[in-house]
């Protein structure tokens, strides 16, 4: 969604969809013999709420959360229920936010994302850093990772991303179907390896 399908901005909350995307969205996927999904790092409530009444299948959370059509039930992976030391990873990037002014934390389902788009990118340059290696170091043998996005480090679950969340869409296709993954972001590759050989990806940038 971000950077693809809208500019990247600010805040998480200023992005929504307007009338033209959504257009072009309902159209696309009302073409013959055409399913439109959308896999993002958002939250399943924030899709619902931007695009929930389209005829697309939405994948939340980097496909922790999946419905597959309109209407559909919202059905979880299988993953962890909570972030392991979810209370430490919440210290950590909470200083880091005091440190850094027009830092933020985003709470997600089974996670957390630090975002720093607002603030000073040479002056966030070594607390991003820094944190990197602090959280590498807290979560080293449990079920959790640390990516590193558009300005943003996000902590979540481990075993789940966009690639999974695709997985159940494409292992069925007919051979002769063209499969199309578009995206702008490092955890977007995750998307591009798991589509079949032949798919074209493209990245946004």
């Amino acid at each position: 969604y971000d950077g693809t399908l809208t500019a990247m901005a600010p805040t998480p909350g200023l992005a929504a969809p307007d009338r033209s995307l959504l257009s072009l969205l309902r159209t696309l996927a009302l073409q013959p013999a055409t399913e439109v999904h959308v896999v993002s790092g958002r939250d399943r409530a924030t899709l619902d709420t931007w695009l929930g009444a389209l005829p697309v299948g939405l994948h939340a959370e980097h496909g922790l959360w999946s419905r597959l059509a309109a209407g559909a039930e919202w059905v979880r992976a299988a993953a962890p229920a909570t972030l392991p030391r979810e209370g430490d990873v919440l210290n950590l990037l909470e200083d880091a936010t005091r440190r850094v002014p027009g830092s933020m934390i985003e709470r997600k389902g089974t996670g957390l994302a630090w975002h720093y788009r607002l603030a000073d990118q040479r002056a966030a340059a070594d607390t991003v850093r820094g944190l990197r290696g602090a959280l590498a170091r807290l979560l080293e043998g449990e079920d959790a990772e640390v990516m590193a996005g558009h300005r943003v480090l996000e902590v979540r679950v481990s075993g789940v991303n966009k690639g999974t969340a695709i997985l159940p869409v494409v292992s069925d296709l007919p051979a002769s179907t063209v499969v199309i993954a578009i995206g702008d972001d490092r955890t977007d590759e995750q998307l591009f390896a798991a589509a079949p050989p032949d798919a074209l990806t493209i990245h946004v940038g």
